[in-house]
């Protein structure tokens, strides 16, 4: 018996399926992002913070939101984006991240949108070391990046907010 090669294909390859997701959309240093509109609670303008002794250095401070206790996680700063002040024209995402409420600052939220997403894992030409993109969409003025909330925080980040609010309550009381 002889074997005979296959002739290569000469068409583009087939392009990953595409999956559908509720997305809120939102602004950070001019660029757009997204999250999965399931891991968002709440939208709220930002307010002044309070400090949070020990806490990991990506945390800008709590606030109470209806006598709790919530960390404000600086995405400016997990992303290494440059710093900015915060704002009263400001935004936290409310979510839920690694098994607990904490908010995301952002710039600007801008709406909830049916996406056509494709993983990360599975996109073409994606850059590497983008560890906090789960997915990727792209709409009609360019590319949206999904961010995975889960990944925001790393076991040690979790582990020191943790300590951190611990001894914030403990003074409190």
């Amino acid at each position: 018996m002889t074997l005979v090669p296959m002739q290569e294909s000469r068409s583009a390859p087939a392009s990953p399926p595409a999956l559908r997701l509720e997305a809120l959309l939102f602004e950070l240093a001019e660029q757009r992002f997204a999250l999965p509109a399931s891991g968002v609670i709440e939208i709220l303008r930002a307010c002044a913070l309070q400090g949070l002794p020990k806490a990991p250095p990506l945390i800008l401070g709590v606030f109470n939101l209806r006598s709790e206790i919530v960390p404000v996680l600086d995405l400016r700063r997990r992303f290494g984006m440059p710093e900015k002040v915060l704002e009263p024209g400001d935004f936290f995402i409310l979510s839920r991240v690694a098994e607990r409420r904490l908010a995301l600052r952002v710039d600007g939220v801008l709406s909830i949108e049916q996406l056509e997403v494709v993983p990360a894992s599975e996109a073409p030409n994606l850059a590497p070391g983008l560890e906090y993109v789960s997915a990727v969409s792209a709409v009609s003025d360019g590319v949206v990046l999904i961010n995975d909330l889960d990944s925001f925080l790393t076991t040690a980040e979790g582990a020191l907010l943790s300590t951190a609010l611990t001894l914030e309550h403990e003074a409190r009381s």
